[in-house]
Parts: structure tokens; sequence; C-alpha cells
């Protein structure tokens, strides 16, 4: 008969952020690194198991299709957020042909990946052509823009870096 632990664990901890879930990895690394270099003195790993269930159990997003759930607005541009949290903001973009964002910048690390559709995108001083399959990383604060020459579906993924402690 198994421990109903995990299921209570999952309960329990299922709204721990991701950097609780890291450190309690980094927990249970540790915990059983000392067990084995110590011969086996110390606490015992099994008594930590409990925790890679609660690691195992964490929330996560699936999408099977993007395409098939979002459709190109007719005009306008269409932005549907799939995940916001401290790490990353990660947006699903549809541009209907001849929308454009103008130039502007943003204060985190980002990277584009066009789904599907045919822009051209400024980075800084330069101009590509992005069409399916393109992908492009850019620093923080690199000037950029984007004009759909076709009806365009575009990932945008912000990577967010944590705050240095003061």
């Amino acid at each position: 008969m198994e421990n109903s632990q995990p299921e209570e664990v999952r309960f329990r901890f299922n709204y721990l952020s991701p950097l609780a879930v890291d450190r309690l990895k980094i927990s249970l690394d540790i915990a059983v690194r000392y067990y084995r270099k110590n011969g086996g003195a110390g606490p015992e790993p099994k008594r930590f198991r409990w925790l890679e269930r609660v690691i195992k159990y964490m929330d996560y997003k699936f999408i099977a299709d993007l395409l098939a759930d979002v459709k190109v607005p007719i005009e306008g541009i269409l932005s549907r957020v799939l995940q916001r949290d401290e790490h990353v903001n990660i947006t699903l973009f549809g541009f209907s042909p001849g929308q454009e964002l103008s130039t502007h910048s943003a204060p985190t690390s980002a990277v584009l990946y066009f789904l599907s559709g045919e822009s051209d995108v400024t980075l800084g001083d330069d101009v590509h052509h992005a069409g399916t399959g393109s992908f492009a990383y850019m620093p923080p604060l690199l000037p950029h823009a984007i004009a759909a020459k076709t009806a365009t579906m575009m990932l945008l993924v912000q990577i967010k870096t944590p705050k240095a402690d003061a």
C-alpha cells in the first residue's frame, strides 16, 4: 500500500515559487551527497524522498499546438500571455499584415521566435527579414521594432534576471 504523503505534499506545496523549488532541490542534493561522502553518517536520504515527490508534482504548462489555439486578427495586433512569473514573461503575438510595433526597448533580455508569416525585424540599426522559424536574441535595452508583411505569429520570451541583494 502506497503512502498518501505524495498527494498531501502536492497539495501543500502546489504554490511554491520556482526559486523555492530550486532551493529544495539543492537541499536534497546536498543531503544525499553528504550521506554518501560520510559513509552513511547523517540524515538518511530516504527521509528526503518526499522532496523529490514535491518536485515531481510541480505545476507546469503544456500547449500542444500554439497555432491551433490562436488566430491572427483580421486587423490589428493580438497578444496573449502564456506564462508570467518571477523568471519569465512568455507572450504569443499575432500581427495582421501591415501592423507594426514601433521602436522600443525593454529592461530584460528577450527571445523572438517566429511561428508563421513574414516580418521585418529591426534590431539596433540592422533590419532583418524574419520568416517561419526565425529566431532573435536581444540583450536588455536593445532598441527593436517589428513590421508584419504578412499575417504573423510570434512568440516573445522575456527573461528576468534576479535582482542582486543590496
